[in-house]
């Protein structure tokens, strides 16, 4: 399955940006479509189990698999007892500041023939998941910078999630 990319320069340092991306409910903080983030799992300062209620009230469970302090972490992502997808976050430092960067490797649903999933794939998921990527580094950059939590759809809704 092809893998969505994104990622964004903040102005900030390494720690600030580890300290917020790894710190327990923090979606609720940064990301625009997220109405609740709850804490079910964790070990040694390590979140090991949390839950996205999105906005529409969709719930999903990421299921952190690496953690790796200032270098970004591997979770899994899905709803609970169905597929899941993976997802990599990375931090690194660059001259003008940090690159935060996300990829995903969306689930192929077996809703889908597998004949016109790669359309479906092209048109549809990696638009999707793009916007939604722009959205989420785009409001962990704000809420470092500006000092301020993101507003709920503060890039514009999203179909799957607002």
């Amino acid at each position: 399955m092809p893998n969505i990319e994104s990622s964004v320069i903040i102005d900030s340092n390494l720690d600030t940006v580890w300290r917020l991306i790894s710190k327990p409910g923090h979606l609720e903080q940064v990301h625009p479509f997220c109405q609740e983030n709850i804490l079910l799992e964790s070990k040694d300062g390590k979140i090991l189990r949390d839950k996205l209620i999105y906005l529409n009230g969709l719930e999903y469970i990421r299921e952190f698999k690496s953690w790796n302090i200032n270098k970004g972490y591997d979770l899994l992502i899905g709803k609970k007892n169905g597929q899941q997808s993976r997802v990599k976050w990375r931090l690194s430092k660059k001259k003008n500041g940090i690159k935060l960067s996300i990829n995903i490797y969306p689930y192929t649903s077996k809703k889908i023939n597998s004949f016109i999933y790669p359309v479906i794939m092209v048109f549809i998921i990696r638009p999707k998941l793009k916007k939604y990527l722009f959205s989420v580094l785009n409001g962990i950059k704000w809420n470092v910078e500006q000092k301020r939590p993101v507003a709920h759809n503060q890039f514009g809704m999203h179909s799957w999630f607002s």
